[in-house]
């Protein structure tokens, strides 16, 4: 597989994040070229090849075992609602974006999971210009990115040509 749009995949989730993009570059070179950078935690997390790039892509971007670099957050699927987006705060802060997750309001948060918290964290988003995504990774948890709502399409573009799934709701676009 290609994965030359990794890194334009990347400037869209990180806000042209330069570190994050001259990653996506590594990936999009291969494995193991990645692999050279980021040995420890490419075992730590158990990957060993290209058919590993669509979690390696994922888990790297929401900062899943690192110290740094994050753009996104990772969920479980059945997380409930107060669970659903600490990782958030973090990835606004990189991000730069003029979010303020406490002013979003979720309603029953004890009692609603992962997709209604999407649908009504997008409601808030939306107003501000932007839209909580997720990478599809074909398994049971969430990997979310704010992007900005205009630039939604031409990820969903980028990722469709090399089997990346981005999403704004539940399965739908």
């Amino acid at each position: 597989m290609d994965y030359k749009n990794l890194p334009e995949i990347a400037a869209i989730l990180t806000n042209n994040n330069a570190e994050a993009i001259a990653d996506a570059e590594l990936m999009a070179k291969g494995f193991d070229a990645f692999y050279s950078k980021n040995q420890d935690w490419c075992d730590n997390m158990d990957y060993d090849g290209e058919d590993d790039i669509l979690q390696i892509f994922a888990y790297w971007f929401v900062g899943y075992d690192r110290e740094n670099g994050v753009f996104g957050s990772y969920n479980d699927w059945q997380d409930s609602a107060e669970e659903v987006f600490p990782g958030l705060d973090e990835a606004v802060e990189n991000l730069g974006y003029p979010i303020n997750t406490e002013e979003i309001e979720i309603a029953g948060e004890d009692d609603i999971f992962v997709p209604e918290a999407m649908d009504e964290t997008n409601v808030y988003l939306n107003n501000l210009g932007y839209t909580l995504i997720y990478l599809d990774t074909d398994g049971d948890c969430y990997h979310f990115f704010i992007v900005p709502s205009g630039k939604f399409a031409r990820l969903k573009e980028l990722g469709g040509e090399i089997g990346f799934k981005f999403y704004k709701n539940e399965g739908k676009d």
